[in-house]
């Protein structure tokens, strides 16, 4: 009984739980960045523990000290042993936005990018910036300049993929070396929205040609207008990813479920998005003849509920083009507000480019 009790962790838990305590044993085995990256999952669980049990987890990492090989890795845990007793953390302060510039920035040193060929068709794509009206007359020549290509990620109703990296709706489960679980900005983890692989997929969208995994995570307590209330981490590369393990106090409402992607071959923007320079002719059975497709969507136009998506005051120097939207869907038990959809965008000014933006509209 009472090992059932230890190994279940809710929020102000007084007990502290059997996977701590053997994190704790093999803590010493760790050095480095890896060493900082087990001392992150401390403080997920200390934001998750009643107070009261920092004093044991701070034995806990007493001992581990004692055991280290090395003098700094005892003198790092032991460090983090006392900064736990007087109510702080255990990890240095992990900042996710400069570690992932520094790795990107990297990156691209290492992976120059290839110029354009001709008849390139995603460069040709994010050239576009929609239709105008240069025939107004012609439908056909509307639909060539208007459509865009997406990926659409279908949610469940098939079997499970053996690829732990495939993509997911509802779990993350890859992350960098060292890298924590995020959390909200009252230190509360956040929930996994979803993890996607882009090398699955047939063709990359526009902003998304150097990203192969991405990972979504949103407040539980769902404070999306807040910068802090949710979280978008992007690699360029799959094979620098390891597992990222949840913290196991935290149950998601959202359903797990696995997701497969197939290509819309014509997304048209909304209305809202063209009215101004719709050809007259055109614009009573626009929406009848011109489809704008909903979902979980990457790439193609943003399905809009209720107006043009307008970014956050905040994102004006970074210049924020929308790249994908996430659709509330009951299956997978999330909805933004009343069925509303989320939509994220990234920077294209220079200096900018690895700044993510949310905005998010509902019925």
């Amino acid at each position: 009984m009472n090992n059932q009790q230890s190994d279940r962790i809710e929020s102000g838990s007084i007990n502290v739980p059997e996977v701590l305590r053997t994190l704790a044993g093999v803590l010493p085995q760790f050095e480095g960045e890896n060493l900082e990256g087990q001392l992150q999952t401390f403080d997920t669980f200390l934001a998750i523990l009643a107070p009261a049990t920092h004093p044991e987890v701070a034995r806990l990492l007493t001992a581990a000290a004692a055991q280290a090989k090395t003098a700094a890795t005892r003198e790092r845990i032991q460090a983090a042993a006392e900064s736990v007793t007087r109510g702080g953390r255990a990890a240095a302060p992990y900042n996710h936005a400069a570690a992932m510039q520094a790795y990107q920035e990297e990156f691209r040193r290492s992976n120059p990018e290839p110029s354009a060929e001709p008849g390139d068709e995603a460069g040709t794509e994010e050239a576009s910036d929609g239709p105008d009206d240069s025939d107004p007359g012609d439908a056909d020549s509307f639909r060539q300049k208007a459509k865009r290509r997406a990926i659409v990620m279908e949610i469940g109703g098939f079997r499970p993929p053996e690829n732990p990296q495939a993509s997911w709706f509802g779990r993350v489960a890859f992350g960098l070396p060292g890298e924590g679980w995020p959390v909200t900005g009252d230190s509360q983890p956040m929930i996994p929205l979803a993890q996607i692989n882009l090398t699955e997929f047939p063709f990359r969208p526009p902003r998304l040609e150097d990203i192969e995994f991405l990972a979504v995570f949103v407040d539980p307590k769902n404070r999306y207008e807040d910068e802090t209330g949710w979280r978008v981490r992007a690699y360029p590369r799959l094979d620098a990813l390891v597992p990222l393990q949840m913290p196991l106090g935290l149950k998601p409402e959202i359903k797990a479920l696995p997701m497969r992607p197939r290509i819309a071959e014509e997304d048209y923007p909304c209305h809202d998005e063209v009215a101004e320079i719709l050809p007259a002719n055109l614009a009573d059975n626009y929406e009848d003849e011109f489809e704008n497709v909903s979902g979980f969507k990457l790439g193609g136009w943003p399905s809009l509920i209720q107006s043009r998506i307008e970014w956050p005051f905040s994102a004006g120097a970074a210049q924020p083009e929308h790249v994908f939207q996430i659709d509330s869907t009951e299956k997978g038990r999330w909805s933004w507000g009343d069925g509303g959809v989320g939509y994220f965008g990234r920077g294209t000014a220079p200096g900018h480019e690895d700044e993510w933006f949310l905005v998010w509209q509902c019925f």
